[in-house]
């Protein structure tokens, strides 16, 4: 698909800039500057470009993921933008800038101790943060968002230990969203995979990663009882609009390169969504 003038200009413009917090916030006050009915119209002409396995309009939806997980844009900001995308029939962009409630809700579990016996949360958060391989596992299942975002920074991390937090079930939205908000793991393809995956991530979260979801994963979403309704209903779109893979051909990614690559190397183990 060839973008209309102004949607490429708008791409080319914000993929130029290299940091995601810059793009983030580039991003959210042009959306505060564009009238609402053109700002929509040309999301919903990139949101197909990257279904299409446009890379670079891949580069720029993880902005608008980045722009959304941080929570960059005001009530009234979505809220004008979700009316032109109703006016003007854009189904998709709806379903981007929607907050609903994730299909399930997990809660904090209440502990007589903490995870590490008598450890106070401030000594979780430095041992997660610094923990070497051997004892990062316990960490994955601590229930408080602020260990998790600990653990995420944590230089000895694999993508394994992240799909361990990724896939648990019941979890939190607030430990979700440190995974989604991660500029280190949210741009792995089966971390993304993960979190669409899984029924307790924030439905604004999961929309935001279906674009770069592959086009057999999106049909098994658009059939899934245990996610979103909306979820289902933009993965069927998404998979309408990305062509289908011929006998015998590779899937074609549309996930732009990972910048931070495990140490280690070597393929990670698959994790059953």
């Amino acid at each position: 698909m060839t973008l209309p003038d102004g949607a490429r200009v708008w791409v080319a413009r914000i993929t130029a800039l290299e940091e995601p917090i810059i793009r983030a916030h580039a991003l959210a006050n042009d959306l505060g500057r564009l009238p609402p009915g053109t700002a929509v119209a040309m999301l919903a002409d990139i949101q197909q470009a990257l279904a299409q396995g446009d890379q670079v309009a891949a580069s720029f939806m993880l902005g608008v993921q980045d722009m959304l997980t941080q929570d960059l844009l005001t009530y009234a900001l979505r809220a004008a933008l979700y009316k032109a995308a109703a006016a003007s029939g854009l189904t998709s962009v709806q379903r981007l800038i929607l907050s609903p409630p994730a299909a399930q809700q997990g809660r904090p579990r209440v502990r007589g101790k903490a995870p590490e016996g008598n450890d106070t949360l401030g000594m979780r958060t430095w041992k997660a943060r610094t923990a070497p391989p051997n004892a990062l596992d316990r960490f994955t299942r601590d229930a408080d968002a602020r260990v998790v975002r600990a653990l995420l920074l944590n230089p000895r991390l694999t993508e394994k230990d992240v799909l361990k937090v990724a896939t648990r079930r019941p979890v939190t939205r607030d430990v979700l969203d440190e995974i989604a908000r991660s500029p280190r793991w949210n741009r792995r393809e089966s971390v993304k995979r993960a979190l669409v995956f899984n029924p307790y991530t924030p439905v604004e979260v999961a929309l935001g990663f279906l674009p770069f979801i592959h086009r057999a994963d999106l049909l098994h979403l658009a059939a899934d009882p245990r996610v979103h309704p909306e979820v289902c209903r933009q993965a069927a779109q998404f998979a309408a609009w990305r062509p289908p893979v011929r006998e015998g051909e590779e899937p074609a990614t549309v996930f732009p390169p990972v910048a931070n690559e495990d140490e280690e190397g070597g393929e990670q183990e698959p994790v059953d969504a």
